[in-house]
């Protein structure tokens, strides 16, 4: 599922989410049971998405716009 205002999908929030806690990608990875290359690509095209140029960029960016708090 996508929020259509920004088109993340629910998989780029739940890694939004945990960037924004601080975890690494091998760490959000564990956490999601899924593989650590998936996090990047998955990282990849959020910030591709949020038009941010890298993580604290695309964490600031959803701030902003209402995605996390």
């Amino acid at each position: 599922m996508r929020n259509q205002n920004h088109q993340l999908t629910r998989r780029h929030l739940q890694i939004l989410h945990l960037m924004a806690r601080g975890l690494t990608s091998e760490e959000t990875a564990k956490r999601l049971g899924i593989d650590a290359k998936t996090v990047a690509t998955h990282r990849a095209g959020m910030l591709l998405r949020l038009g941010a140029q890298n993580a604290p960029h695309a964490i600031w960016l959803a701030m902003r716009r209402g995605l996390i708090r």
